[in-house]
């Protein structure tokens, strides 16, 4: 059962992600897309959602995977979480000047 939790989590953060990198950059909060110009939005929100789709992408493949065997280390959510963690903090520094 927490399989399909897991799927489900990956899912929702990979559909969050696709939404944000269509420019709906509003789903983020005000703080952490205070300083973005209007030129910097579309590939801000490429860049950021992107991240979050990787990271939807790792879980979902984890968990998938965790459903076709009983014992798998995390890869694919380590990878993901890291690769996206790095494309989400590259977008915040470059296009935000900041995390916060």
């Amino acid at each position: 059962m927490e399989n399909y939790v897991v799927i489900f989590l990956g899912l929702v953060i990979g559909i969050l992600g696709i939404v944000i990198a269509t420019g709906h950059i509003e789903v983020i909060h005000s703080y952490n897309r205070a300083r973005i110009t209007d030129e910097n939005r579309k590939p801000y929100g490429r860049t950021v959602g992107s991240g979050c789709l990787v990271m939807g992408i790792g879980i979902v493949v984890d968990g998938v995977i965790s459903l076709l065997k009983e014992s798998f280390p995390p890869v694919p959510v380590i990878v993901g979480l890291v690769i996206g963690l790095i494309l989400i903090l590259y977008g915040q520094f470059k296009y935000n000047k900041g995390i916060f």
